[in-house]
């Protein structure tokens, strides 16, 4: 069974070898990753940036890629099984947050939208519509105010 998340993060490899082996556990999502040697990075670190975007399975095989980065961070979002959203650094530490809880927690702070409520909508597909476009845009301050907190570069 697939996994659909959105992710986006910056991994630092203090060495080539790192840098590889980490490169070689997520090569099938390549296209949407960009790979920094040293001499190109603000940090004198190897790097790989993920890339923000929605990816299937790459969440779940980043466990051995955090483990192996010396510092960094990804931050994900998912409404794929449930609605959550997580933080996850190479020194170990993860924050994972219900997403549900987060909106009406920080509702007035970030002038979130309120949740569409199907009741009040005759036509279904109408309400699903809006239900989504509210989701992603959870997820999006989520990711924001995630950033903010933890003072992460942006990618």
């Amino acid at each position: 069974m697939s996994y659909i998340s959105t992710l986006e993060g910056q991994l630092l490899f203090d060495t080539e070898e790192q840098f590889n082996n980490a490169r070689s556990e997520i090569e099938d999502w390549e296209d949407n990753l960009s790979f920094y040697p040293p001499a190109e990075t603000e940090y004198g670190n190897w790097e790989i940036v993920i890339n923000k975007s929605s990816y299937r399975n790459l969440g779940r095989n980043l466990d051995s890629v955090l483990e192996m980065a010396t510092a960094g961070w990804v931050i994900g979002t998912s409404n794929d099984v449930s609605w959550h959203g997580a933080i996850e650094r190479a020194d170990g530490t993860s924050v994972e947050v219900d997403l549900e809880d987060f909106a009406s927690q920080n509702q007035d702070e970030l002038s979130l939208p309120d949740r569409p409520n199907k009741d009040d909508y005759e036509n279904e597909d109408d309400w699903f519509e809006d239900y989504v476009e509210w989701q992603s845009k959870i997820q999006s301050q989520f990711r924001a105010k995630t950033k903010r907190e933890y003072d992460l570069d942006e990618t």
